[in-house]
């Protein structure tokens, strides 16, 4: 099979540690870090969930990564801030694409930071043979061609509205 990925990226990192008083100055813990994990976030955890399932698929991405930073307090695995150092991406452009119809299937994973436009989805999904998209952008006419929509339950409830 052959599969195109076409998202955006960024680095997830884990700061773990631990909380073992308040701070003086203000109502919040004091967070003393221990180790650090970072993984691949974003459409990049969408291709490593692919190649988990013994499939290989070509990337497209953004070439420079954002950051998105969890501290998360090693007991109870309770995640006390997120940082994210959101970069703007340079949307891409169909031309730049490859030929849709040499892939068997064509993955969108739309964080909505620019990459992808709602035009740029709307001509894979008529080009594509098999579309299967992820966005978080509201959803419009230009979702129409896509074969299967991933949702979650806050983005079914903001979309309700939506009627074919």
């Amino acid at each position: 099979m052959k599969i195109l990925l076409i998202g955006e990226s960024s680095n997830d990192i884990f700061i773990y540690g631990g909380c073992e008083r308040l701070n003086p100055e203000a109502p919040t813990p004091v967070f003393v870090p221990d180790y650090q994990v970072t993984n691949d976030g974003m459409a990049g955890n969408v291709k490593n969930n692919i190649n988990a399932l013994g499939y290989s698929c070509e990337f497209i991405t953004n070439k420079k990564k954002c950051d998105k930073t969890r501290y998360v307090e090693d007991q109870s695995n309770y995640i006390l801030l997120r940082v994210d150092k959101d970069i703007k991406y340079r949307p891409l452009i169909y031309n730049s694409l490859p030929n849709l119809k040499d892939y068997d299937v064509v993955i969108i994973s739309d964080y909505n930071k620019g990459l992808i436009s709602e035009k740029l989805i709307e001509k894979i999904s008529i080009n594509a043979n098999l579309t299967f998209i992820d966005t978080k952008k509201e959803i419009g006419e230009w979702i129409k061609h896509c074969d299967f929509i991933k949702l979650n339950n806050k983005e079914y409830e903001k979309n309700k509205i939506f009627k074919n």
